[in-house]
C-alpha cells in the first residue's frame, strides 16, 4: 500500500511489515533510477543511434533509389536522417566531453558524479 494521502494515515494501523517491506522496495527502485547516471545512459543511446543510421545509410544503393518510380519514400526517410545525423552526433559529442566518458559503457555508467558538480557552476 503507497501513502499518498492523509485520508491513507488511518490505513497505516492496518499495514503489515510485508506491506512496508514492498514499499520499501518501490522506494529503493525509485532512488536507483535517480543515482543512475542519466548523461552517460543518453550518450550510449545516442551513439547507438548513429550506428543504427549508419547502418541505414550503408544499406542504401543511391543509384537503385534513384531510378525507382519514386512511389516508396525510403529515399526521402534516409535523406532525413542524414541531413540530422550532425545534430546527434555534436549532442553526442558534447555530452561524452562534458561528462568525461570513455566510451566503455559499463565504466560510464557506474561512474560517479560529484554532488557538487549536479548543482553548481563551475567558475573560471
Amino acid at each position: 500500500m503507497e501513502i499518498s494521502s492523509v485520508g491513507d494515515i488511518a490505513d497505516i494501523a492496518e499495514l503489515t511489515v510485508e506491506d512496508y517491506k514492498k514499499q520499501v522496495a518501490v522506494l529503493e527502485q525509485r532512488l536507483a533510477s535517480y543515482q543512475k547516471h542519466g548523461g552517460a545512459r543518453v550518450y550510449h543511446a545516442l551513439n547507438r543511434k548513429l550506428n543504427e543510421i549508419a547502418e541505414a545509410l550503408n544499406s542504401v544503393n543511391i543509384t537503385n533509389e534513384l531510378s525507382s518510380d519514386g512511389k516508396d519514400k525510403r529515399f526521402e526517410r534516409i535523406r532525413a536522417l542524414w541531413q540530422d545525423v550532425d545534430k546527434i552526433a555534436i549532442a553526442a559529442q558534447s555530452l561524452a566531453a562534458m561528462y568525461k566518458l570513455t566510451g566503455d559503457e559499463e565504466k560510464d555508467m557506474t561512474k560517479l558524479i560529484p554532488f557538487i558538480e549536479t548543482v553548481a557552476e563551475t567558475r573560471n
